[in-house]
């Protein structure tokens, strides 16, 4: 039995790792987009307007942010579940719910087309999950070292 539960454990550390790197990356990434995109549209308000350029359309931007949200958001989910079979700590799940709180109401509510504070919004969930995934990660490392 103890074989058994030790070998759950090793595939739930596989999974929670590759779901926290995956968050971290996809978290980044949608970080990344925000403050690019934000200094963008701050330069040029006729994009923001007309969500074109040069007659092409933009509207492939959202598509990049929900799809970075939505990454974010199950990568987040299944790394807390996974980590969670192996440490037991509620600390990065407080940190994934408000993550996912904000990052949710910063690209699906209407705060997402307010400039500053939605793009504000998004950096703060964005700090919270990489932080919950590195808190994490440390605490699956932590709890494998010590069985």
């Amino acid at each position: 039995m103890s074989s058994v539960r030790s070998s759950s454990t090793a595939g739930s550390l596989a999974v929670e790792r590759f779901a926290d790197r995956l968050g971290i990356a996809a978290t980044s990434l949608c970080a990344i987009h925000c403050i690019a995109l934000t200094i963008v549209l701050a330069l040029s308000p006729v994009v923001w307007l007309q969500r074109q350029v040069f007659g092409v359309p933009v509207g492939w931007l959202l598509a990049i942010e929900i799809g970075l949200a939505a990454i974010g958001i199950a990568a987040a989910v299944v790394a807390f579940g996974a980590g969670w079979r192996v440490h037991r700590q509620p600390g990065p799940g407080v940190l994934f719910a408000a993550g996912v709180a904000l990052l949710g109401f910063g690209v699906f509510g209407s705060l997402h087309y307010v400039r500053f504070w939605g793009t504000a919004t998004v950096l703060a969930a964005g700090v919270l999950l990489v932080t919950g995934h590195l808190w994490n990660l440390r605490l699956a490392r932590r709890a494998c070292a010590s069985s």
